[in-house]
């Protein structure tokens, strides 16, 4: 049987991957986007031409209560589009309503949040250490200065050892008294030892943060965000007449049907382009359920994608019930997966939305900025506090010795 000279494809717009636009003629055309060289391929490897056609809700198709779907599938259904391309998946329940090719590529379904932005500088005095290990080196500065106290010969004033032991954390000399014994340098040594392992990494670490400044932390694995939603500290969206929702909701795995319900549940859909993922994840707390190659393409460098994926996605052509030519169709695409054609041009697709963003997010030197005066503001306002508590202390002890003498 002949390939069809005409057909009509239903297509939507998708960043990267399906990139629409309009002829002088006021027809639907590819623009530019992965699809774009592989109906190319089709057309002329089949010798057919086509016209576009995009659904009314331009979404993937949902079924209704009805029987009917919408968006492509629907279109492919009713037959009023031939077959239906731009990253359609493969499902069980629209294989009941239309055919499928063979699958010509896998994607990644994956979620997206914001770039994480840079910390208060003032938090880089904080944050070389965790609690526990602050908490250690408060109880060492209480600590020592008592055992110095009782255990030393040669004896001088709390308060004088307390300074010794804060002093020698901070990398200044002292004149700390002992007698000859054993037992007296083993005590100072290894506070001495202690104090220099605390200095050194504290200082290192805290450079480090100078230079390259820590960033928020995001989530980036799937139990930490269905946990966050779950609390309600999160939002995660998914596009608008996509499969995701629907597989979610069906999963064998616990946390994603709880996922998939909050999705359903609170409507958090938005429209698949760039422009809408770009305005809903200036928000801290949101992600957005995609594909990797989506992603990718559009925001090259721009967005913290995921580490693991909720599923993998096959991606075919929605074919009418009654197209004629699918076994036909299933070879060449055979042929064009093993050629390695859908790659290249997914490769380019990417490669020109890279130069495109004008974004690159590997460290050069021009990048390397020094530090500045503002960068600086925590350790300036630590001296300004420490300097006002002495004063305040000082003007205490004034008061309260004179109060003293007139008694």
């Amino acid at each position: 049987m002949k390939f069809p000279k005409f057909l009509r494809i239903a297509v939507n717009q998708i960043g990267g991957m399906c990139e629409l636009g309009v002829d002088a003629n006021g027809k639907l055309k590819f623009e530019s986007g992965t699809e774009r060289g592989f109906i190319q391929f089709l057309s002329e490897m089949f010798r057919f031409s086509y016209e576009l056609v995009q659904p009314p809700d331009m979404s993937w198709g949902s079924p209704r209560s009805d029987g009917n779907w919408t968006g492509l599938i629907g279109m492919v259904q009713r037959g009023e589009a031939d077959m239906a391309m731009c990253s359609v998946i493969i499902t069980e329940e629209r294989e009941k309503v239309v055919s499928f090719s063979r699958e010509y590529d896998i994607q990644h379904m994956i979620f997206a949040t914001r770039r994480p932005k840079n910390l208060p500088r003032i938090q880089s005095i904080i944050l070389p250490f965790s609690f526990q290990i602050w908490l250690g080196v408060l109880c060492l500065l209480i600590i020592m200065p008592v055992l110095w106290k009782y255990l030393l010969k040669v004896k001088t004033d709390l308060g004088n050892y307390y300074m010794y032991a804060l002093a020698s954390l901070l990398k200044l000399s002292i004149d700390i008294k002992c007698g000859r014994s054993c037992g007296e340098y083993i005590l100072l040594g290894t506070w001495f030892w202690i104090v220099a392992v605390i200095s050194a990494g504290y200082g290192s670490v805290f450079l480090s943060f100078l230079t390259l400044p820590m960033k928020e932390d995001v989530i980036r694995d799937i139990p930490r965000l269905a946990k966050a939603v779950a609390k309600g500290s999160h939002k995660c969206y998914a596009f608008q007449g996509t499969s995701p929702v629907n597989s979610l909701v069906i999963s064998s795995v616990e946390q994603m049907r709880e996922l998939g319900a909050s999705i359903r549940r609170n409507h958090w859909i938005i429209e698949p382009s760039v422009e809408a993922v770009k305005n809903l994840l200036e928000e801290k707390n949101v992600a957005v359920i995609g594909t990797s190659a989506f992603f990718l393409s559009q925001f090259p460098n721009e967005l913290t994608l995921s580490k693991d994926f909720f599923f993998q996605a096959r991606i075919g052509i929605a074919l009418s019930k009654k197209f004629c030519c699918k076994k036909i169709l299933d070879r060449k695409l055979l042929q064009m997966q093993q050629a390695g054609f859908y790659q290249e041009w997914s490769k380019r697709s990417r490669y020109s939305s890279f130069v495109k963003s004008n974004t690159s997010d590997s460290l050069t030197m021009e990048s390397v900025q020094p530090i500045h005066v503002e960068e600086l503001f925590g350790a300036i306002r630590l001296l300004a506090v420490g300097y006002t508590v002495a004063c305040f202390v000082l003007a205490t002890e004034i008061i309260s010795s004179k109060f003293k003498y007139k008694l």
